[in-house]
């Protein structure tokens, strides 16, 4: 269109002002989104899938097999007087962290300032950090939407 009326008209035409970040992709309020996503390569190439015989498998595959879903206990904060003063203070400071920087940031966090001991910190203060939220998705859920996806790739 712009081009047409530059050569119709030999003049430079009005150009909408550029859209912002903010414009382009409104924020998402109250929402936790997350990419998952499989790389397989060359070397990497899981077992069950590594030969083009093998490739007639694939509907069987799931490739997030290796994912690790927390646990959301949906239950209340321990107290004080359940777990002890310390354990109370120290898992009120991870799941504060945990709300600020998100799954992703605060596991990179941990690992980062506790020599790749992340796992186990999760795992001992996931009664803190988890509590009073529900899981949005689940491996089982994960896995039908890629048999989803991959169905309608096939058929195409």
């Amino acid at each position: 269109m712009y081009r047409k009326e530059w050569a119709t008209n030999r003049c430079i035409p009005q150009l909408p002002p550029p859209m912002t970040y903010a414009e382009m992709f409104p924020p998402i309020e109250d929402k936790i989104l997350t990419r998952v996503e499989r790389q397989i390569s060359r070397d990497r190439l899981p077992k069950q899938i590594s030969t083009v015989a093998s490739l007639q498998n694939l509907k069987d595959f799931n490739p997030f097999e290796p994912i690790e879903f927390s646990e959301a206990s949906g239950s209340p904060i321990p107290s004080v007087e359940e777990v002890g003063l310390n354990r109370h203070v120290t898992g009120l400071g991870y799941r504060q962290l945990y709300k600020q920087l998100g799954e992703h940031g605060f596991r990179s966090a941990l690992n980062m300032h506790s020599a790749g001991n992340g796992a186990r910190i999760v795992r001992e203060y996931g009664d803190f950090i988890y509590a009073d939220t529900k899981r949005m998705i689940t491996s089982d859920a994960l896995y039908s939407k890629f048999q989803t996806s991959l169905q309608e790739q096939l058929t195409a």
